[in-house]
């Protein structure tokens, strides 16, 4: 329970304060037609709100991984126009 509770607080910070991701994600979402949807903060003591960020996760888990791919394709290219640039 630990492992799912960390994983889903990790989603929930990692698109809540960066303005920038979260675009990414809803642009994401609206590919696969789905209306924008924000993740639930899972609340350590609160069982119902880790039932409803886990619903969400798992609902949303396709647009969630090509979110993160495209994050992580999008970093790698930075990376290497620095690496390039140097």
């Amino acid at each position: 329970m630990a492992a799912v509770e960390d994983l889903l607080i990790s989603i929930w910070k990692l698109f809540a304060f960066s303005a920038k991701w979260s675009a990414v994600y809803n642009s994401t979402q609206q590919l696969y037609d789905q209306a924008p949807m924000t993740f639930i903060r899972a609340a350590v003591t609160r069982w119902v709100s880790h039932f409803k960020a886990c619903n969400r996760f798992i609902s949303r888990y396709e647009s969630i991984l090509d979110t993160l791919d495209a994050l992580d394709k999008e970093s790698t290219d930075a990376e290497e126009k620095k690496r390039d640039s140097s």
